[in-house]
């Protein structure tokens, strides 16, 4: 794992990489370059840069992985000779001059077929019941092209395959971009500038790039149909953004870009901070919260502070019924860990094991959308081993908060919700040099390393009747408030 002056080096030196003369949309569309946030599960692809493995083993790696992209540009190129000339899947363009074009991200098959968005929440039907022309459309993470016209979908997306022409178009972007970083490396002194050229070099030809270079394509397509008065998207720093933002302006010059900061923000987050050539810029940022806004203002040059504004957040609608401190109930113990393999392994692991020891504590398993229990007992199969005080979860997250006391979490900002219905946060601390990952850094809780320790923490809430729980519930939301604020849908009002 990379120290936390390692970190900082690397965020620096990948922003100078992207912020080169001779920055391009294929550099900018390299996902592995942005580094969004530490975490010790997403930061393992970088630590190479600072621990090399020995040279038959980096060998090995490299020619593995090498093969496996020219057998990825050969099937893309096959299986496009069959495609047909679409975009997107599920929707009939026939209107124009849209007001909001929202871009969002399907993680399952499920977000595909709700109304509620699952990061917009209902933000594009209020606007609709404003009068204004709403469009809605999402980028999806999972393998979509399996879904015909016949599905009912409430929801359109973006297909993950184009034609051959553009298909191979793309191909060569990618290697064009790879000679030129190969270049910049073998001219660079700097041994970690170096070591990040040469690796931006290789993942410039990965699946991530070309999915954001199908996107660059698919987003000037639609908006020569549909000319949109703005656009809006996610904004956590991602490559995507910057790819949809310029790919925005280049169709139509008009356009109002507006990213919308949905998630809580944590101590290292990097690149949502990071600013570069202008049209991979956002026009405005909106922020989910008062404790962000005033994060962006402090971090981004003050020409910009008139560009950042507050929307809030679905989240900041909160539950503030009185707590549930009935005595006649078994409550459980929520586990959420975030969309890594190796977070998921470790939360429940831990949780297997104190339930096996403390038959008498309940727990709930809940996933990231992105996520299956399968993926997860394929990763480690001893967890299909679980005991009767398990239950593996595939409710809303709502239903399974209803019947928990305490949540056990790590890097997961669903760790809002759960405090804001007044259950105890239990953070579970790993690693003494461990760079921190919590959301909830700055707020006043228990935080966990061992077994005996959360037993202690649930068993006190029992014999105390959740008296001294339900008084910190007050102050759980005014945390939350402090970070997720309510909607103010008149905000677009102002930017349109």
């Amino acid at each position: 794992m990379i120290n936390k002056n390692q970190y900082n080096e690397l965020c620096e030196m990948c922003s100078k990489v992207l912020s080169f003369n001779d920055t391009n949309l294929t550099r900018m569309a390299i996902p592995w370059i942005h580094v969004i946030r530490i975490c010790p599960a997403a930061n393992n692809r970088y630590r190479s840069i600072f621990y090399l493995e020995n040279f038959f083993k980096r060998k090995l790696i490299f020619f593995k992985n090498k093969f496996k992209q020219k057998v990825l540009n050969i099937f893309f190129l096959i299986k496009a000779l069959n495609h047909k000339n679409k975009y997107w899947e599920g929707l009939d363009l026939k209107d124009s001059d849209i007001d909001f074009l929202f871009i969002s991200h399907a993680l399952n098959k499920d977000q595909l077929k709700k109304d509620y968005d699952f990061y917009f929440g209902d933000i594009p039907e209020k606007l609709k019941q404003k009068g204004y022309k709403v469009l809605l459309i999402h980028i999806c993470h999972f393998t979509s092209n399996s879904f015909s016209s016949k599905v009912n979908l409430k929801n359109p997306f973006f297909i993950q395959l184009l034609s051959f022409k553009e298909e191979l178009s793309i191909l060569k972007m990618m290697n064009n971009e790879s000679k030129i970083l190969n270049k910049l490396y073998k001219k660079e002194d700097n041994i970690i500038l170096k070591r990040i050229l040469k690796k931006a070099s290789f993942e410039v030809k990965s699946i991530g790039t070309r999915n954001n270079l199908r996107l660059s394509i698919q987003i000037k397509n639609i908006l020569k149909i549909i000319r949109p008065k703005s656009i809006i998207t996610t904004y956590e720093g991602h490559a995507n953004e910057k790819i949809i933002f310029s790919s925005a302006k280049e169709a139509f010059p008009k356009i109002k870009c507006i990213a919308y900061q949905h998630t809580g923000s944590f101590e290292s987050s990097n690149s949502i901070y990071r600013l570069y050539n202008s049209k991979f810029n956002p026009d405005f940022i909106l922020t989910s919260g008062e404790n962000d806004l005033i994060n962006f203002k402090n971090k981004l040059n003050s020409n910009y502070n008139n560009k950042i504004k507050l929307l809030g957040s679905p989240r900041g609608n909160l539950n503030t019924d009185k707590f549930d401190s009935s005595l006649n109930k078994s409550f459980s113990c929520l586990v959420i860990p975030e969309a890594f393999l190796s977070e998921i392994v470790k939360l429940f692991s831990f949780s297997l094991e104190c339930a096996n020891k403390h038959p008498n504590i309940k727990f709930i398993w809940r996933l990231h959308p992105s996520i299956s229990f399968s993926q997860v007992f394929k990763k480690a199969p001893y967890l299909k081993n679980i005991p009767h005080n398990i239950t593996l979860s595939i409710r809303k997250i709502e239903d399974d908060i209803k019947i928990s006391k305490w949540c056990l979490y790590r890097g997961s900002t669903a760790i809002f919700k759960s405090i804001s219905a007044g259950l105890r946060p239990l953070f579970l601390v790993n690693y003494n040099n461990e760079i921190i990952i919590d959301p909830l850094n700055k707020m006043k809780k228990k935080n966990i390393s061992r077994i005996d320790d959360l037993a202690s923490v649930i068993n006190f809430d029992v014999m105390d009747k959740y008296i001294k729980l339900s008084k910190k519930r007050s102050y759980y939301i005014n945390f939350c408030n402090s970070r997720f604020s309510r909607i103010n849908i008149n905000v677009f009002d102002e930017i349109i």
